[in-house]
Formats: structure tokens, sequence, C-alpha cells
């Protein structure tokens, strides 16, 4: 399995190893005519829920070497 981490308009969203910034779904749609889009959930108390935006957030994986 891959440890990654999901950085949310620059701040830490997922970690693998803090149970707090969990998600529960993730989905890739990838469309070479379209914009990709990349779905996912998390629990109603994570801590940066409400600070993403739809169409605004810019997601980025880290993946440590």
């Amino acid at each position: 399995m891959s440890l990654f981490r999901i950085y949310m308009d620059g701040a830490l969203f997922y970690h693998p190893h803090m149970s707090k910034l969990a998600i529960t779904q993730a989905q890739i749609q990838e469309d070479a005519e379209n914009i990709d889009c990349f779905v996912l959930s998390a629990p109603f108390n994570h801590p940066y829920l409400d600070a993403s935006a739809l169409i605004r957030s810019e997601p980025t994986r880290f993946r440590p070497n």
C-alpha cells in the first residue's frame, strides 16, 4: 500500500497516520477533453472540511521517496 498525503489549497487535508485528518472515500475522474475531477469524502468532524471550497480547491498529492 502506498502512503501518501493530500493537501487542499496548501493545507494538509489527509495524512495516513493522523485519524483526525481521515478521508472515507476518494475517486478520481480523468477526462482528456475536460477538467479532471477528484472527489473525496471526509467525516463530519474533519477540521478542514469547511475550509475547502467546491471548484476553487486545488488538491496535491505528496508521496515520500
